[in-house]
């Protein structure tokens, strides 16, 4: 019997029961694929529940990521400073997450103009060396 709340690993998916929306299935896939673009596996669950949740408070956000509610006050601003989230300012605080689409987007062009930096920095290094 599975208990609300509760976070299950099946791959492929990630499930969490959750009070009053039965069931949220997170797809390991995408997970991976946000971790593999430089968020955390807490910034990853944190925004996917997000995306799945539309808007949610801390406490709805911890409850149904199954991540503690600290660790949300820890990982919100800095999803909100990437731009995968906005925060909408109330009583409570709310947040809206990003789709997923677009955010993977965002989170690829930001990955991608890091490489590129990367290897400029790399070459004017090497260009450098071989001068000497």
């Amino acid at each position: 019997l599975l208990q609300v709340g509760k976070f299950i690993s099946l791959r492929p998916h990630y499930i969490i029961i959750v009070p009053k929306l039965s069931v949220l299935i997170i797809d390991s896939k995408h997970i991976q694929a946000l971790m593999n673009l430089g968020l955390t596996l807490l910034q990853a669950k944190t925004y996917l529940t997000l995306t799945k949740l539309g808007k949610a408070d801390i406490k709805g956000i911890s409850k149904a990521s199954n991540v503690v509610r600290e660790e949300i006050y820890r990982i919100m601003p800095k999803l909100e400073k990437i731009g995968l989230v906005e925060k909408i300012v109330g009583r409570p605080t709310v947040y809206e997450a990003l789709p997923l689409k677009e955010g993977l987007s965002m989170l690829l062009i930001s990955r991608t103009e890091e490489k590129c930096q990367t290897a400029k920095e790399n070459k004017n290094v090497n260009s450098e060396f071989t001068r000497e």
